[in-house]
């Protein structure tokens, strides 16, 4: 099976999502947070599975996902932990991080650290996919569902396990649902206006009392209908970016692919940068929104266009093919 064409429109809408991801840390409290909560995290699970290219080995996928995600991940904690924790420590704007809940990381890493989590919940979740890959369709999703079931269960434990464990759990169904509509939308096409009608239902459900979704604590809203949300949200938006992008000039192209490879790189960078600055505290206007989004992208970009900066980019890893489906 041949995997799925990157296109424009993907890379836009995880361009649209770390911009929800910014907002959401700057205004996510009130009636605002199911606008970005609700969706902006879950949206780069569903994504992995759009992309997913089936028959690598796990091998291949350990290799891959250590070098782009984990490789990141291990070089930004370090530099936050030495080059803007003891300036906030200083001002008393925090505490001394816990030096081994640091290395543990998952939920339990607070601020500058707050979104370290989800690098370690996507690789695992990708990695339990990659293993679940070899068994049948029926196992596969019960397996998913049932670990789901489990996270949302006993959400407080699973929520503070090591390196996000208990957050890949549910990771992993998102995932999966990507990959099926992967499959699925090529028979099934999915008409634009249906889009957005169904992104504006499930948002506008967002805000239904008990139905609020945060994936960090895995606190899901109302049975079922959190996730449906999620999943509904991320594959409208999906539809809708490469109906807008589909015949996009190729430069406007690469520039959204220039932007979406960036975006790790702001994952990483605009909370400790948002402190820094004052904007997570003082500055929370669009002034202070479009100030944060400038420097991190500014230097994510600035980070691409550099050589030999894949540990901090996760972009041109030395990533080896070693199967006919990884050439593909």
């Amino acid at each position: 099976m041949i995997a799925p064409v990157r296109s424009a429109g993907i890379d836009a809408v995880r361009v649209v999502a770390m911009l929800a991801v910014v907002a959401g840390h700057l205004w996510g409290d009130g009636l605002q947070r199911p606008l970005f909560y609700s969706w902006h995290v879950p949206v780069f699970f569903f994504l992995s599975g759009v992309l997913w290219k089936p028959g690598r080995t796990v091998a291949s996928e350990l290799r891959s996902r250590s070098l782009t995600l984990l490789v990141p991940y291990a070089a930004w904690l370090l530099i936050v932990l030495v080059a803007v924790v003891p300036v906030l420590v200083a001002r008393g704007q925090i505490d001394p991080p816990d030096p081994w809940g640091l290395l543990l990381g998952g939920r339990g890493p607070v601020t500058p650290f707050w979104t370290i989590w989800f690098v370690t919940a996507l690789f695992f979740a990708t990695l339990w996919m990659r293993l679940l890959e070899r068994v049948p369709v029926p196992v596969r999703w019960g397996a998913a569902v049932a670990a789901a079931v489990v996270a949302a269960a006993a959400a407080e434990p699973m929520s503070r396990l090591p390196l996000s464990l208990g957050q890949s759990a549910l990771g992993l169904l998102l995932v999966m649902a990507g990959a099926a509509f992967s499959r699925l939308r090529a028979r099934f096409p999915v008409p634009w206006p249906w889009a957005v009608v169904a992104v504006a239902l499930a948002l506008w459900a967002a805000w239904l009392p008990g139905s609020g979704f945060d994936l960090k604590p895995l606190r899901l809203g109302l049975p079922v209908l959190g996730v449906a949300i999620a999943l509904v949200v991320s594959a409208g938006l999906v539809v809708l970016a490469e109906r807008l992008l589909l015949r996009a000039p190729a430069r406007l192209a690469r520039i959204v692919s220039r932007l979406a490879a960036a975006a790790l790189v702001v994952l990483f960078v605009h909370v400790p940068l948002a402190f820094l600055l004052g904007v997570a505290e003082d500055d929370r206007t669009p002034g202070g929104f479009l100030l944060i989004v400038a420097l991190s992208w500014g230097l994510g970009l600035v980070l691409l266009a550099l050589p030999r900066t894949w540990p901090l980019t996760g972009v041109g890893a030395p990533v080896r093919s070693r199967t006919a489906a990884d050439q593909r």
